[in-house]
């Protein structure tokens, strides 16, 4: 996401050095180096520091799993640092914002039920995600749902929009009504769905597409 920047800053100083890192993107891996470099220590030591699994770490360092930005906040406030977003100023928040939700419909676009990439619909998802929580209104839809070919996926991409403008306190728009969008049976892009320990989202129930709500809580 590069419209975000991090300020990695601390609370306390540590044997006199104060840390004051600039992060330039939503990017778990970038965060662990700076505390890797800052820190002065492993993985392994600073996973311990942080209270979590090692594996938890190294996914993230080596891209097989993207924290949101809550749980990298959590990773660091046990540290004592805080984590902060700001908004680039050279690429406007509504823009980037309008580039995520369209993208993903367009992207959607090019998958079939069987054969799609599941890390980076997570990631598409997350993107947009994070950047309606920084965004005052509800996004701008340029790719209407009516454009996606699949109908499993048409129905995905038409609650995301319903879970964004309810998110945003707006009505759903026409475009993303469920009588147009819902498909005749249940059916989920998630992968081992039975593992999951949360509820269905009702926004993505009302269109038959199962998301547990744990999938939209990553900000």
């Amino acid at each position: 996401m590069q419209f975000i920047l991090f300020f990695l800053t601390s609370r306390s100083t540590c044997n006199n050095r104060s840390i004051n890192a600039t992060i330039a993107a939503m990017d778990a891996k970038t965060v662990i180096d700076t505390l890797l470099e800052q820190e002065e220590t492993t993985r392994y030591r600073l996973a311990k520091r942080l209270r979590v699994h090692e594996s938890l770490l190294s996914r993230a360092y080596n891209y097989k799993s993207d924290p949101g930005f809550n749980e990298v906040s959590r990773w660091l406030e046990t540290l004592g640092y805080t984590l902060e977003i700001t908004v680039n100023p050279n690429k406007p928040l509504a823009d980037a914002h309008v580039f995520d939700i369209n993208n993903l419909g367009r992207k959607l676009n090019t998958y079939n039920t069987d054969t799609y990439d599941y890390l980076e619909l997570h990631r598409l998802l997350k993107q947009v995600l994070e950047s309606q929580s920084l965004a005052s209104a509800p996004p701008e839809i340029l790719f209407y749902p009516s454009s996606v070919n699949s109908k499993a996926w048409r129905a995905f991409y038409a609650a995301t929009i319903a879970y964004l403008y309810k998110v945003a306190g707006e009505q759903t728009p026409r475009c993303a009504s469920i009588n147009a969008n819902k498909t005749e049976t249940p059916w989920s892009p998630i992968q081992k769905l039975s593992k999951s320990h949360t509820d269905f989202d009702e926004t993505y129930l009302e269109y038959n597409v199962l998301i547990p709500q744990g999938e939209l809580t990553w900000i």
